[in-house]
């Protein structure tokens, strides 16, 4: 049982890790898969996450200032004390609802 698990989650693991190096080199990440990740106090001015899965993510402080976040989707993220100033907003899921802002 544990070794079906274990190897279940190992592909989802990888590409979690995969996704969190492309975020730390490149500061861009359009359409990674960080559902889950821990994004506590990190700084991402300007960052791309257009179309990004963080889902469930915990970005508690996160700096996001200038983010481009189209698309992407926070559902049951944790964003408490994040900074989201000048964060354009299109079809982006948060916690609350569809935010809209930002559509032209």
């Amino acid at each position: 049982m544990y070794w079906r698990l274990c190897c279940a989650l190992a592909p989802l693991l990888l590409r979690l890790k995969k996704h969190l190096m492309k975020l730390e080199v490149k500061k861009s990440c359009p359409k990674c898969d960080l559902s889950g990740a821990d994004l506590i106090n990190k700084n991402m001015p300007g960052i791309n996450l257009w179309g990004a899965n963080l889902s469930g993510a915990n970005l508690w402080n996160a700096g996001l200032r200038s983010a481009k976040l189209f698309s992407a989707d926070f559902t049951g993220a944790y964003i408490e004390g994040a900074d989201m100033t000048g964060a354009k907003f299109c079809r982006t899921k948060m916690p609350w609802g569809i935010d809209n802002d930002d559509c032209i």
